[in-house]
Order: C-alpha cells, then sequence, then structure tokens
C-alpha cells in the first residue's frame, strides 16, 4: 500500500513537470484569443464618443453614462496590457508564464493562468455591459428626441398627409371645385 502511494506521488511529480510546456502554450494561447475580442470593441467605443459629443453635456444621465464609458475604455486598457504583443511579439501574460516555467514554478504557473483568465472574463462582462448600456441609453435619448422632433412637412406627393387627397392651391388662388362623382347606373325596373 505504501508502494503504491510513493508511485502515485513519483508519477503525478514527473506529470507536472511536463506540464510546464503546456501552460507555457496555454498562456499563448489565452492572449491570442482575447487580442482579437478586445480590438473589436476599440471601433464600438469610438463611435459611442463620436455620437457622444452630439449629447448636451447637462441633459439628466450623461454624467453616468460618461462614466460607465470610461470604465469601459480604462478596462480595455489594462485587458490590453495583458494580452497585446511587444515588440519581441510576445504578451507580457506569455513574459510571464515564460518566466515561471523557466524557474519550474509549475505552481506559480497554474496561478498565472487561473487569475489571468478569471481577469479576461470579469474584465470582457464589465465592457460588453457597460458598452450595451451606454448604447441603449443613446439609442432612448434619439427617441426621444424624435418623439419631441416637430412632424415633418409633408412632402409634394401627398401634400394633406392622406392618400389621394387633392393638392392645396398656391396662396392666393381660389380652391378649385370637387369633381364631380361619376353617375349611378339606374336600378332596373321590376
Amino acid at each position: 500500500m505504501k508502494y503504491l502511494l510513493v508511485l502515485a506521488v513519483a508519477l503525478a511529480a514527473c506529470g507536472n513537470k511536463n506540464d510546464l510546456p503546456i501552460l507555457q502554450h496555454e498562456a499563448a494561447t489565452l492572449a491570442k484569443f482575447y487580442k482579437p475580442r478586445l480590438d473589436t470593441l476599440d471601433p464600438r467605443v469610438q463611435a459611442i464618443m463620436v455620437r457622444g459629443r452630439t449629447i448636451p453635456a447637462d441633459f439628466p444621465g450623461v454624467k453616468e453614462v460618461g462614466m460607465q464609458v470610461q470604465e469601459a475604455r480604462d478596462t480595455i486598457v489594462q485587458l490590453k496590457g495583458i494580452v497585446q504583443p511587444g515588440p519581441d511579439q510576445k504578451s507580457a501574460l506569455e513574459k510571464q508564464a515564460d518566466a515561471a516555467a523557466k524557474a519550474g514554478k509549475l505552481a506559480d504557473l497554474q496561478k498565472l493562468l487561473h487569475d489571468t483568465e478569471a481577469m479576461l472574463q470579469r474584465g470582457m462582462t464589465i465592457i460588453l455591459d457597460d458598452l450595451s448600456a451606454v448604447e441603449g441609453w443613446i439609442a432612448q435619448y434619439d427617441r426621444k428626441l424624435l418623439a419631441m422632433a416637430p412632424p415633418a412637412a409633408p412632402g409634394p406627393e401627398q401634400p394633406s398627409g392622406q392618400p389621394g387627397a387633392p393638392e392645396a392651391p398656391p396662396p392666393g388662388q381660389v380652391p378649385a371645385a370637387p369633381p364631380a362623382a361619376p353617375a349611378q347606373p339606374a336600378a332596373p325596373k321590376q
């Protein structure tokens, strides 16, 4: 029984040493997975910023919405700092994983991967929630503007807004008499 326990511990220790390259690869894969997802958020943030410039700064709710946009932008910058490759084509995550693997610190490498993945997932959730909330707020603002806008003048094809309505005469002219109704055929005699 003691021999089996010692053998199991020895095999587990050997397996752990072999896990270092796998975990290093996992760090690189994690960075490569999140980088394009973060990159796709930049145009979305820019579109919000451009649209936001047309909204009055004293409009109710603007301050809160601005804070959400700022939180999303800050989180994007933070996460990009982890997964964006540097001049040597390695991300900060990959460099930390390489250092832990080189030092043979399996537990540190496992913790690094676990903590980083949790941080990336949580950060993406925050970013997406903030951007969706801001876009929803802007859509509500736009709906309110449309509701408050004066009605549009009727176009030339339907001056009164009714299909088939007669055209109004130009100013200073007397309206023409309405067209006579077509004659009805006489009812047959019985």
